[in-house]
């Protein structure tokens, strides 16, 4: 199964407000960048308020980056909520963080439309949390997976003596190369809107594969391509696409 969380809704997105800051400012929180963080003064009832300039859009999951990943956050609980006037909020979702991971991603039970500002809680942290990005995230999910062979080229380098070593953080760059092959108007049209929702390679969006989740940009796209079938028609659609680079948590260069 492959799922593809897309960002449109970021390209009129700002954020209205935060609960305190600490260091960082509050404009790194969606400006594509994870070497950037907004990290909040405070450790209890710290929240960002995003306004997302759109009020007709839909929010079927969110997320962030936590740049201080290490410090364990996965049991301290969130809450998403939304409101089309900055003012009633309804909750969207109320649980824990869950994963260690660096990238975060929730999805609700259900989507919500037309919410113009969302908020997100966090509960009593502990360490203040370093945010280098927040997503609201359109779910675009192809289940039957992409065609074997994957291309994943290895992340390994040598070192001066010849050894394998993995590569260092800031170099951490995997390009995943991925076939699909759709053989209903509904499969070509969940991969048409992923193509069109990350806008090329302007937009950044999660990959989840087998449970693994990345953070990439498109690099580039064949899609359409017909496959003559004994007693039907198929069609492919293959993305390249690269993770985006970070250094890790406590790592310096």
């Amino acid at each position: 199964m492959s799922i593809f969380y897309t960002t449109a809704l970021h390209d009129k997105a700002t954020i209205k407000t935060v609960s305190s800051t600490g260091s960082g400012a509050k404009e790194n929180l969606l400006d594509n960048n994870l070497d950037t963080i907004w990290k909040p003064s405070g450790t209890s009832g710290q929240y960002i308020t995003i306004d997302t300039n759109e009020t007709d859009n839909q929010v079927d999951a969110f997320g962030f980056w936590i740049a201080n990943h290490n410090t364990s956050y996965s049991a301290v609980n969130v809450t998403l909520a939304g409101s089309t006037d900055d003012s009633d909020y309804d909750n969207a979702y109320t649980g824990a963080i869950g994963s260690g991971a660096p990238l975060i991603i929730i999805d609700l039970s259900a989507s919500v439309e037309d919410k113009r500002y969302w908020k997100i809680v966090f509960g009593s942290l502990g360490t203040a949390i370093e945010l280098s990005h927040v997503f609201l995230f359109r779910k675009r999910e192809f289940t039957r997976g992409p065609e074997l062979p994957m291309a994943t080229p290895a992340k390994f380098d040598n070192d001066v003596s010849g050894n394998f070593v993995t590569v260092k953080a800031q170099n951490h760059i995997t390009r995943l190369k991925r076939k699909f092959r759709c053989v209903t108007d509904a499969e070509m049209t969940i991969l048409h809107n992923v193509w069109l929702e990350t806008g090329g390679a302007r937009r950044i969006f999660a990959y989840s594969e087998n449970s693994t989740e990345y953070l990439c940009r498109m690099d580039s796209k064949k899609g359409e391509e017909p496959i003559d079938q004994v007693d039907y028609q198929a069609y492919e659609y293959e993305f390249d696409y690269s993770t985006l680079k970070y250094v890790e948590d406590g790592e310096t260069y």
